[in-house]
């Protein structure tokens, strides 16, 4: 009710789909809510391009987190749970925004935050796409699995020398 103008889309799929579609049915939400299903890689560039924020409540570790570095590739500011993935892609509160895993009240302070602090949104959304360009393109991640590669053949060179 804060944000009038706001549309939540829910990309993806999983066991609590029936759930979420009968939520969204009950509180009359359908013009307010979309459940998009699985999306392609272009189409999800293009949700991230076209969107406000994108939130990631995940509930447990998550890798790379890579789909966070993807949102913030393409400008999209992040909010996600602090869990092991997403630390190593985010900087609080200046590349994204951490929220408490399981936490529907944190989610909702997070989002109300950037909504309602354009500026912030967009300061967020700059430093986020810098961090994603500078860390993962794929220059300078060539130049780290060579650096990997020659300090591999390095150590074996070595090791060849004092055997």
């Amino acid at each position: 009710k804060r944000f009038p103008w706001a549309e939540l889309i829910i990309a993806g799929e999983g066991p609590e789909r029936p759930k979420l579609e009968q939520l969204i049915a009950k509180n009359n939400l359908e013009s307010k809510v979309k459940l998009v299903g699985s999306v392609s890689h272009h189409r999800l560039a293009h949700l991230f391009q076209s969107s406000q924020v994108a939130v990631f409540p995940f509930t447990q570790a998550e890798g790379l987190g890579l789909v966070l570095i993807e949102a913030m590739g393409c400008g999209c500011p992040v909010i996600a749970s602090r869990v092991s993935g997403a630390t190593d892609a985010i900087k609080d509160n200046e590349t994204g925004i951490f929220i408490q895993p399981n936490s529907a009240e944190s989610i909702k302070l997070a989002v109300s935050s950037l909504l309602e602090d354009p500026a912030l949104c967009d300061l967020l959304s700059k430093k986020a796409h810098q961090f994603a360009f500078d860390t993962y393109n794929w220059s300078h991640c060539a130049n780290r699995y060579s650096s990997v590669i020659k300090d591999a053949i390095n150590s074996t060179k070595i090791r060849e020398d004092i055997n």
